[in-house]
C-alpha cells in the first residue's frame, strides 16, 4: 500500500477535546492512529461497540477507568462516526468545550 505524506500536524492542548472533520475515506483515522500511536482508540464503526455506548454512554467512562492512568496520558481517539449524521441529529458537539485549531 502506498503512503502519502500528510501536511496536517495536530498538537492538542492538554485535557482538551478536538474534532477532525473531513470527507470519507481520506485517511483521518489512519492519520490519528499514526500520529498518536499510544492512544486508546474507540472505533465507532464497530457496530457492537457503537450500540453498546449508545445505549449506556457511561460505559465509556468505565472502560477508560479500567485502562489505567498511564495509558491515558495520550489523547483518547473516538473515530468512525459521521459528522453529517451528528449534525442532522442535532447532536451537542461538546457544547463549545472542543478545541478549535487556528487555521
Amino acid at each position: 500500500m502506498e503512503r502519502f505524506h500528510r501536511f496536517l500536524s495536530i498538537d492538542l492542548p492538554p485535557r482538551q477535546s478536538a474534532f477532525l472533520w473531513g470527507a470519507r475515506k481520506i485517511g483521518k483515522s489512519t492519520y490519528l492512529k499514526n500520529r498518536f500511536p499510544k492512544s486508546v482508540i474507540f472505533d465507532l464503526l464497530d457496530t457492537g461497540l457503537f450500540l453498546e455506548l449508545s445505549k449506556t454512554p457511561s460505559l465509556l467512562r468505565q472502560r477508560l477507568a479500567a485502562i489505567g492512568k498511564k495509558s491515558l496520558r495520550s489523547p483518547i481517539i473516538l473515530c468512525g462516526s459521521s459528522a453529517r449524521k451528528l449534525r442532522r441529529g442535532h447532536a451537542n458537539l461538546l457544547g463549545g468545550r472542543a478545541w478549535r485549531m487556528p487555521s
